[in-house]
Parts: C-alpha cells; sequence; structure tokens
C-alpha cells in the first residue's frame, strides 16, 4: 500500500463571522498555481453561515478540510490549526482577506532557492467598500535578511511588519519551539519577533501578493483599555524573550524605539477614551501610568520569566459622565 504524502504546506484559515468574504477567501486559495498544499478551515464557533459556504470547499476538493473548535478568538483559532498541520511548511490566511493566484508559489520558492525558513512578501490595502486598493510601500525589496537584521526589523517594525499573514514558516519553527500566539490583542506583534528570531534567514518577495481587506474603523479608532493596556504588554513580552535568550542587549535599540512609538500611540489613545467618555477624572493618573509601564519595560532589574511576563501596572477605563 502506497503511503500518502504530507503537503508541502498548511494553510491555516481562522474563521468567525465572515459569510461575506469566506467565499472569495478560499476562492483565491483553490486558484493558486502551487497546488501541494492543505487547507485548514478552523470554525471558531462560528454563529453565521460561514462553515455552510466553507463545506463547500471541502465537499468538492480533498485539500480542504475543516476544524471545529469552542470559541476561543483568533490566537486559540490560529494554534488549533498548527496543532493539525502536517505540511512542511505554514501560512496564515485570515478569512475576509484573499491572496493572489502566485502567493503560494513566490513564497515558497523563495524558502527553497534560498534556503531560508521563513519567507515574506508585501500586501495590499483592499478598501471593500469601493473596491479601492492601496499599496503598502517597502522600505526593502527582493532581498535576503540574515537572521540579526530581520529580528532588529520586525521588532522596530521597520521595513518588515509583525503581521502573521503574508508570511511563509517553517512548521519546525513553531513545533520545535513551542510557539503559540498568546490570548490578546497585537498578538502578532507578541509573536512574529519569536518566529523571525528561530528563523535562519528571511526572504522578501517584493511584490503586494497579499490583499488585506480593511473594514471599518482604523487602529486607531478603535483602540479601547484592553488594547492600550495590550499594545505596550506585546513588547514585554518580547522582551522578555529575548532577555530569556540572552539576546536583550543585541536588540535593545530596537526595543527602545517601538517602546517610543506605542507610547506615543497610547498616549494619543488615552486622551481620546476620556473625550469620549466625558470624563477627564483619572486622565492624568492613565497617561503616567502609560510612561510607567515603558519604563517598567525598559527597566534591567526585573527577571525574565519562562512563561507570560507579569505587567504590574495598567491603564483603567474612564468612568463615563451621566448625561442629564
Amino acid at each position: 500500500m502506497q503511503e500518502t504524502k504530507n503537503p508541502e504546506i498548511s494553510i491555516i484559515i481562522p474563521v468567525y463571522n465572515v459569510e461575506p468574504y469566506i467565499r472569495r477567501c478560499l476562492n483565491s486559495i483553490k486558484a493558486q498555481t502551487f497546488t501541494d498544499f492543505e487547507a485548514i478551515i478552523v470554525d471558531d464557533s462560528s454563529p453565521d453561515g460561514s462553515i455552510k459556504i466553507a463545506m463547500e470547499f471541502v465537499a468538492g476538493d480533498s485539500r480542504f478540510k475543516i476544524v471545529t473548535r469552542e470559541n476561543g478568538g483568533l490566537s486559540a483559532a490560529r494554534n488549533t490549526g498548527i496543532e493539525h498541520s502536517v505540511g512542511r511548511y505554514i501560512a496564515f490566511i485570515d478569512s475576509d482577506d484573499f491572496i493572489a493566484p502566485t502567493y503560494l508559489e513566490k513564497l515558497y520558492n523563495a524558502c527553497e532557492e534560498n534556503n531560508a525558513d521563513m519567507s515574506y512578501c508585501g500586501f495590499t490595502y483592499y478598501i471593500d467598500k469601493n473596491g479601492m486598493k492601496k499599496n503598502q510601500m517597502f522600505i526593502v525589496k527582493d532581498c535576503v535578511m540574515e537572521h540579526n537584521e530581520a529580528v532588529a526589523r520586525i521588532i522596530s517594525d521597520h521595513g518588515l511588519h509583525s503581521y502573521a499573514w503574508n508570511k511563509l514558516y517553517k512548521r519546525t519553527i513553531f513545533t520545535e519551539h513551542k510557539i503559540t500566539y498568546p490570548t490578546m490583542y497585537f498578538e502578532d506583534v507578541a509573536t512574529s519577533p519569536k518566529t523571525v528570531f528561530y528563523a535562519n534567514k528571511l526572504a522578501v518577495v517584493g511584490e503586494c501578493l497579499y490583499f488585506y481587506v480593511k473594514r471599518q474603523g482604523s487602529i486607531l479608532s478603535t483602540m479601547n483599555v484592553k488594547k492600550i493596556n495590550d499594545l505596550l504588554y506585546s513588547v514585554m513580552i518580547i522582551s522578555n524573550f529575548l532577555r530569556r535568550n540572552g539576546e536583550y542587549a543585541s536588540f535593545e535599540t530596537e526595543i527602545r524605539r517601538i517602546i517610543t512609538k506605542f507610547k506615543l500611540v497610547n498616549i494619543y489613545s488615552i486622551i481620546r477614551q476620556h473625550i469620549l467618555a466625558f470624563s477627564f477624572k483619572g486622565m492624568h493618573s492613565n497617561l503616567k501610568t502609560n510612561f510607567k509601564m515603558a519604563r517598567y519595560i525598559l527597566d534591567c532589574e526585573w527577571t525574565p520569566t519562562e512563561g507570560l511576563p507579569e505587567l504590574p501596572y495598567a491603564v483603567k477605563a474612564p468612568i463615563k459622565k451621566d448625561k442629564k
């Protein structure tokens, strides 16, 4: 009896409430010029008709399969997909996004031809309301980044974005180093530098092959207290990881750079939260807490932990005033 060969690539597609988008996403996967893949559709207990649409693809193509789990959010769904994957490589695609026909082929060839554990491509902002496209600009084009350059760039968000999608990973990066996505906002920021850290090098494809569907609300306009706290906490997780691996000094400049950026984002977001709540009580305290969080992360005195670290400060939600 002939042994079944595992696919080269496992595509992980978390699904929750994406009925208007999922057919386009799955059609773009089905249309790939690189065909040696499995598509793992992770049903995060989606209450809409998303999975009914996904079942059409499963029925018509043996490469597609559905894994159902209790609702746990995007990170939990990605982790479930990793557990069920068998490919040499892993790709994540958000189920409201879609990919160009050559997406897998070009990322795969970039890894294979350059003996790289990861590859990365450009992406296009796709405004779904009117089908408008906006190319994301890149500092780097076609190139191969050696380990230290890639880690520095992804930590500082300089020419290398921390999104889980638009990348191809050797599956062993996750399985051998027990990398999982934490349940929080900005989970990509807290995780992607770890994947790059364990990659020998990263091959960059200077083409926009991933279409990121930009739905209502910018990041800044949707910031809430949980996101404000998680933004800096994501850097705490990476700082903890680097300290534990004895590499913090090598990337301290990049940590300081991204801390400064996120601290400024939080200043804007904290003030905005208080304005929306019609309450400035506690705003000064929250702004001070934001600076305390940043200083604590940069403090050399705290001891790194094996698991997720603890950040002993948190911005508090403003108390809304009753309208008379």
